[in-house]
């Protein structure tokens, strides 16, 4: 099979962006969203008519991986897609089929155990999947055929199906979602999808105001979330607050806002009606950390606000910022995502990189610094397409297959079967794809 042309998928993501459809085909994880990740490089895996020497897509081949995933009468590149929480990660890989690792005290590995795997497991009774989402302890995931499964950790009714449980060890589909999604994210305890007409429903925790709806604290089923409108293009779920990409491109939060993470300038403790990011236009998509936001630019660039004491901001300076600072090194952005203390990014040229605290390896520089505010280069990584942050561990999915993580590795958060290991400062690769 031939190598990604990271340049095209670049371009290709940058198209996509510009026409609206990033963020309606994204979402957060484990603190991220994907500036425009479904994407391929087009010339990957082609194969060649003898006739005439022309090159027909990877769909003619059935035993290939389709270019292109279908949703709500929507096509995008297929890609890769990793997402992280607390210490789990997920892939969704090129077969629309999904692995999980890490911890699993809560059934968040989707196995039907509740054991530690360090390496990767498959999560059976899944339908073909487009989209992975990732909260703290719980991961959702939308189907080709547009429905939402959820599974693990369920107390606030972040799995949306009407209870409160420990734990739920398999996927569980829920119901009640008023119009078929095209997006969806999660982070900390509440998981948000998008429908085609771009208005959103949420559920799990409300104590903060996350779910943008007012009346309870937390909501176990789905519920329409009229204060951001319609037309939205993009989501991203903090741990306490929400982020959309509206249609003219700018940027409203609501939630917890005591670091500054909803971009209105100034700080409180939350607000519960959409606020709008100062001085932001021409987002195409978004990510959020813990009590960080950051928004992927058309042109490529980014924006960050919120915590910055670790530098997670990656704006030089180490210091927190209510409206968006952009970053000074990071160009060409298409996809990133926010852990507790860090953050990551993908550009168009397959390299990742990361800001913020490195203490247990999770920059990937083969450093262990207390911080780095600025971004810096992962090593040995060229052939990115996604990124994952989650507490305190970083993953990319590879272009082609597999993925690689680094950081804390103590409870198999890393998948390369050594969960006894404390930390990795480099990438290593997981097992079990």
């Amino acid at each position: 099979m031939q190598k990604l042309n990271i340049t095209a998928f670049a371009t290709l993501l940058l198209a996509v962006a510009a026409c609206g459809r990033t963020g309606l085909l994204e979402d957060g994880e484990g603190g991220g969203i994907g500036g425009g990740s479904s994407g391929t490089g087009g010339d990957d895996g082609g194969r060649t008519d003898a006739a005439d020497g022309s090159t027909e897509p990877d769909a003619l081949d059935p035993d290939a991986d389709p270019p292109t995933v279908h949703i709500g009468g929507k096509s995008v590149p297929n890609v890769q897609q990793i997402v992280a929480g607390e210490s789990h990660a997920c892939l969704r890989d090129k077969k629309s089929r999904v692995f999980c690792w890490g911890v699993n005290e809560q059934g968040q590995l989707g196995n039907g155990t509740t054991n530690e795997a360090s390496t990767a497991v498959r999560v059976e009774g899944l339908p073909e999947i487009v989209r992975l989402a990732s909260g703290q302890h719980h991961v959702c995931a939308l189907g080709v055929d547009q429905t939402v499964w959820c599974w693990g950790e369920d107390i606030d009714g972040q799995l949306g199906n009407g209870k409160r449980l420990p734990l739920v060890a398999t996927p569980q589909r829920v119901t009640g979602i008023v119009s078929p999604p095209v997006a969806i994210a999660a982070n900390g305890w509440h998981t948000c999808v998008l429908d085609a007409a771009g208005t959103l429903s949420c559920w799990g925790r409300n104590t903060s105001g996350e779910c943008g709806v007012l009346g309870s604290d937390r909501f176990l089923t789905p519920v329409p979330v009229p204060a951001f409108g319609e037309g939205l293009t993009a989501l991203a779920l903090g741990t306490w607050h929400t982020c959309v990409v509206l249609a003219d491109t700018s940027v409203r939060c609501v939630g917890r806002n005591a670091d500054g993470q909803l971009g209105m300038g100034g700080t409180g403790p939350f607000e519960t009606l959409p606020q709008t990011a100062r001085d932001l236009s021409g987002a195409s998509a978004l990510m959020a950390g813990d009590d960080h936001t950051c928004a992927i630019l058309r042109n490529g660039n980014m924006m960050c606000w919120g915590d910055g004491f670790l530098g997670e901001l990656g704006n030089g300076t180490g210091q927190g910022n209510s409206t968006p600072t952009p970053l000074p090194n990071i160009k060409g952005a298409i996809h990133a995502a926010g852990g507790l203390e860090h953050t990551c990014a993908v550009l168009g040229n397959g390299v990742a990189r990361c800001w913020g605290k490195g203490l247990q390896g999770q920059l990937g520089n083969s450093d262990t610094p207390l911080m780095s505010s600025l971004p810096m280069d992962v090593r040995g990584i060229h052939d990115a397409v996604q990124v994952a942050a989650g507490s305190s561990f970083s993953c990319i999915a590879h272009a082609d297959h597999g993925a690689a993580c680094w950081g804390a590795s103590a409870n198999g958060e890393l998948g390369h079967g050594l969960g006894d290991d404390e930390f990795q400062t480099t990438p290593v690769e997981v097992q079990g794809l």
